[in-house]
């Protein structure tokens, strides 16, 4: 990443094709307001990992991105090693009643070190004992 003396960080982003702007777009809007790196989320819905992971790849000094995976495909739990193993994402987003639907994700995703970023969906009143006993 970029070092700067006081560096803007947008810790929270998204972009696409489908759904919000695309990368170019995103970094006229980055350099306008001064922001000089950002961490990409893939969007809810969107489990195709590999736009966000081409942005990264082609510039890792200015951005660092976050995969999902399909909690209900049958294949999700190799998906989060094999996204995890190829370096390039550095962390996964789960929506919070994900923790009692396929844990073995949570786990699988701890056992590789990946960030977890969690998606509120209405609340996380419901899932809360379960993320804070994880």
């Amino acid at each position: 990443m970029r070092r700067e003396q006081n560096p803007i960080i947008d810790a929270y982003s998204h972009c696409g094709l489908s759904k919000y702007r695309p990368i170019e777009e995103v970094h006229g809007i980055m350099d306008r307001f001064g922001v000089s790196q950002a961490v990409l989320i893939q969007h809810l819905g969107e489990f195709d990992n590999h736009y966000i992971e081409n942005v990264v790849a082609a510039d890792p000094d200015r951005f660092a991105g976050i995969f999902m995976v399909d909690k209900e495909d049958p294949a999700s739990k190799d998906q989060v090693i094999r996204w995890a193993r190829n370096g390039v994402l550095r962390g996964i987003r789960f929506e919070s009643s994900s923790i009692d639907i396929r844990p073995d994700l949570w786990h699988t995703a701890a056992e590789c070190e990946l960030p977890i970023v969690v998606y509120n969906e209405t609340t996380f009143s419901h899932h809360i004992t379960q993320i804070a006993a994880f």
